[in-house]
């Protein structure tokens, strides 16, 4: 997603971010911004079942769950309480469960990627610098992730 966040169809514009609370759909935004790397969606694994003749027979569920990677570039009291739970990095506090939303756009088409019940699992490590950019990585994990594809209107 870019970083300019302007509304999608108009201009630069390629995606929004949103979060709510959990249960309830999340509404998007433009006061979180996400890097313009996008993000990552990855999938849970599957295990592979096989017979004697090493015939696929099915693919059961892995034990992970799928997650989203996204780098926001916000820096306040909102990203801060998303992804740590609050200001304070204390390994005792979990952030809340919350309701997410992406939405890309891709060419013509816009994809929304959401979940109405999703937590920070983790945050990678930060870079502080006076010459970069402040970027807090994390990952939101979620039981089930929805994709659904529509088109922009302009």
């Amino acid at each position: 997603m870019a970083s300019y966040n302007a509304n999608i169809g108009i201009g630069d514009a390629s995606g929004y971010f949103g979060y709510g609370t959990a249960g309830s759909a999340a509404t998007l935004g433009d006061d979180v911004l996400i890097s313009q790397d996008g993000i990552t969606l990855t999938t849970p694994s599957r295990e592979v079942l096989k017979d004697w003749a090493n015939t696929v027979v099915r693919a059961m569920p892995g034990e992970d769950l799928p997650t989203v990677q996204a780098n926001f570039i916000t820096t306040d009291n909102d990203v801060l309480e998303l992804i740590f739970g609050g200001n304070t990095i204390d390994p005792s506090v979990v952030p809340e469960n919350h309701s997410f939303i992406f939405q890309i756009a891709d060419g013509d088409d816009i994809l929304t990627i959401s979940t109405l019940n999703g937590v920070v699992t983790e945050v990678a490590d930060v870079t502080l610098s006076s010459t970069e950019v402040i970027t807090w990585t994390a990952t939101i994990t979620a039981d089930s992730w929805t994709i659904t594809k529509g088109t922009a209107s302009v």
